[in-house]
């Protein structure tokens, strides 16, 4: 089973282990989707280096899988741990095709995650394009529960310019702070918007 298969990863030879992870080439996304199998992918990532990753990547990348794995329970694992591990270069389109579809994910269960990461290990101006997308939607973003949970990665991560200016978004919506701090996650958002 795939807990056989995690141990056989841990414990192969470089080698063994290439020879391994060349069995999921063209089945990463299924893979990713079972309740199983996903921490098999999990495991490759962590056991093999970032080049060896990109099959998975570009299969996340055909016809457009991106939204679908990062709101799935056990794909959006996947492409938070290749956001945290891989190269910017090798993540750059999955990186765009989240920016694209960023209010969606912000207020998705577990789009939200996929979003938090790119805020976290994005480059510089990943990071700054998702910011400005944030800001200038944080009324709707803030008001979901996922949302919240953005907000405030978004000001845990970014510069303090930016977080002046996400700070500024949030006070601009009289009923937004009142709701934050309502929210599950929101009063430690609320000190952070008011510090």
């Amino acid at each position: 089973g795939s807990r056989q298969v995690q141990s056989d990863l841990g414990k192969a030879s470089d080698i063994e282990r290439e020879l391994l992870v060349k069995e999921f080439h063209g089945h990463a996304v299924r893979a990713m989707r079972c309740p199983h199998a996903n921490h098999v992918m999990q495991k490759i990532i962590s056991t093999m280096p970032a080049p060896s990753l990109q099959f998975i990547v570009d299969e996340i990348m055909q016809d457009g899988f991106a939204k679908k794995i990062a709101t799935h329970r056990y794909g959006g694992r996947i492409v938070q741990q290749l956001l945290a591990k891989c190269e910017a270069a090798q993540t750059r389109d999955l990186a765009e095709a989240l920016l694209q579809d960023a209010v969606a994910l912000c207020c998705h269960f577990f789009g939200s995650y996929a979003i938090q990461h790119l805020l976290e290990f994005g480059t510089a101006d990943q990071q700054y394009r998702c910011l400005r997308i944030i800001e200038q939607n944080v009324g709707s973003i803030a008001r979901s529960p996922s949302g919240v949970g953005v907000v405030g990665a978004a000001m845990q991560h970014t510069s303090s310019l930016d977080r002046i200016w996400l700070a500024r978004a949030v006070v601009q919506d009289p009923k937004l702070l009142p709701h934050l701090a309502q929210a599950r996650h929101g009063p430690g958002v609320v000190s952070q918007v008011v510090a």
